[in-house]
């Protein structure tokens, strides 16, 4: 009966830790330009609420990421020299795991932010 008893808060902690959100979550996604998958885009993960960077990586060569997260609101940036930067805010992950897919621009047919009026009239 004493080793049982000695054995109990093992298991509790077990049992508590095996339930806990703090195990964490995954965020996750693929980066696409035009149906294709892009490799080696530098993926930067920050708090939506003060903008603070968790966590960076890069895509792997089938364009997939993976970050492991506890619940909260995320912003996701992608970046890559050839192609506009592309932010994802407000992304919410609550109690389950959520996957993304980002469109990719090249810069070449990237809107310019600065024009404010079309340049054919």
């Amino acid at each position: 009966m004493s080793t049982l008893l000695q054995q109990a808060p093992f298991f509790l902690l077990l049992l508590l830790f095996w339930q806990s959100p703090a195990l964490g979550l995954t965020l996750s996604g693929v980066v696409i330009d035009d149906e294709e998958t892009v490799a080696g885009v530098e993926i930067m993960l920050t708090d939506a609420s003060n903008n603070v960077v968790l966590d960076s990586l890069y895509t792997n060569r089938k364009g997939a990421f993976r970050f492991s997260v506890k619940p909260g609101i995320f912003n996701i940036g992608a970046f890559k020299d050839e192609y506009a930067v592309n932010w994802s805010r407000g992304v919410a992950v609550k109690d389950t795991d959520i996957s993304i897919r980002i469109e990719f621009t090249p810069k070449a047919f990237a809107e310019d932010p600065l024009s404010v009026s079309d340049d054919c009239e």
